[in-house]
């Protein structure tokens, strides 16, 4: 099996668990049928984001101290925004999401998946909150985002998990390393910044923020 990111060779380390011995990503090869886990499985909740608590809250606005000095213009786009309280949240005029779970649809928010999001524009910040490991066409990811994007990607990961194969499937494909997010995006987008986040910072596991600036 050959790396997405980087092109190496992706070596066993327990059953369907890959590691890239170039730039340590991990790949985790669950069968699932993705549509139909993130708009029946993934999220049973109401149709804004009052279900967040006051700790998840303040995550959002931990996250959104992080980024402001990196943001640019005056256009954000937030890929699987849920309930759009980062958008709520976020210091920019235009503010426009997308999410799987139609219940979240609303104004600024449409449904819809990441990669049939409409191109007749572009914005100035990109932001993908937990996305990335949560899909197998990270490449065509990339791709999207380069289409999308006028100055900066912002993406956060999470990092320093647990490795497992367990079942049932948590929705993570991919645990992520600088030097994967570095080779992934590199024809399309420089990493600027990478911030790695303690528990209970920007969410409730350890993370990594990342500003790519598009090339």
């Amino acid at each position: 099996m050959n790396c997405k990111c980087c092109s190496g060779n992706m070596f066993p380390v327990m059953n369907n668990v890959y590691r890239c011995g170039n730039c340590m990503v991990y790949f985790r090869d669950y069968k699932v049928d993705l549509k139909e886990y993130y708009e029946k499985e993934y999220r049973d909740l109401a149709d804004n984001d009052s279900y967040l608590s006051e700790k998840d809250m303040q995550f959002k606005r931990n996250f959104i101290d992080e980024i402001s000095p990196y943001l640019e213009g005056t256009s954000c786009l937030d890929v699987g925004c849920g309930g759009g309280t980062i958008l709520d949240l976020i210091d920019m005029e235009e503010k426009y999401g997308c999410d799987l779970d139609p219940r979240f649809q609303k104004e600024n928010v449409i449904h819809c998946d990441v990669f049939d999001y409409p191109e007749d524009r572009t914005f100035d910040n990109v932001l993908a909150i937990d996305v990335l490991e949560h899909l197998l066409d990270v490449e065509g990811f990339v791709k999207k985002m380069y289409t999308l994007t006028n100055n900066r990607l912002i993406l956060n990961l999470p990092v320093d998990r647990e490795i497992h194969n367990r079942v049932p499937f948590d929705g993570h494909f991919w645990y992520f390393s600088p030097q994967s997010i570095e080779e992934l995006f590199k024809d399309f987008f420089k990493l600027e910044v990478y911030m790695t986040k303690g528990r209970k910072q920007v969410s409730n596991g350890p993370s990594m923020i990342c500003i790519l600036g598009k090339k």
